[in-house]
């Protein structure tokens, strides 16, 4: 999910034509390096995970993992989140992993074209930067934080 999310909203090209790879990209990529927006990871599936560059990723073995983009509401009412077809500046980003067993795992990111990370402010702002998770499993809590990887750099 943070490599999504360190890409831009939509294509720098300006080639943005719906959720997909873009007609001047490879299809299909041989790896993800040529990725340059969120939506084109749209229907990615690995078996097993790899690396951007298309190196297999250690230990993930008879994983699996996919990826979902869509269009959503630009305002929600209450904590609905509902697909539609034509781009209103929000995308969702579902990134699902399946372990050898059969499990699913999904995470789910809202990315907007006018999000504070999308671009610079031209003023002192105040700005999430990272993102952390506290969750007590009985065993002690376990705490993670990671820095938020696509902040814009300064003017």
């Amino acid at each position: 999910m943070a490599e999504i999310l360190a890409k831009p909203y939509e294509d720098p090209d300006g080639n943005s034509a719906g959720i997909d790879i873009e007609s001047d990209e490879p299809d299909p990529p041989s790896d993800r390096l040529a990725f340059d927006d969120v939506d084109d990871y749209h229907g990615l599936m690995n078996l097993p995970p790899e690396l951007p560059d298309g190196a297999p990723i250690a230990g993930a073995t008879g994983w699996k993992r996919q990826v979902r983009v869509r269009y959503v509401e630009a305002i929600m009412v209450g904590t609905a989140i509902s697909n539609v077809s034509n781009d209103q500046g929000v995308k969702r980003i579902c990134v699902e992993a399946i372990s050898p067993s059969g499990q699913t795992t999904e995470i789910y990111a809202i990315r907007s074209r006018h999000g504070v990370a999308a671009g610079t402010i031209p003023f002192d702002a105040t700005r999430a930067t990272a993102v952390g998770v506290s969750i007590d499993t009985g065993a002690g809590p376990y705490t993670k934080a990671v820095a938020l990887v696509n902040d814009p750099e300064a003017p």
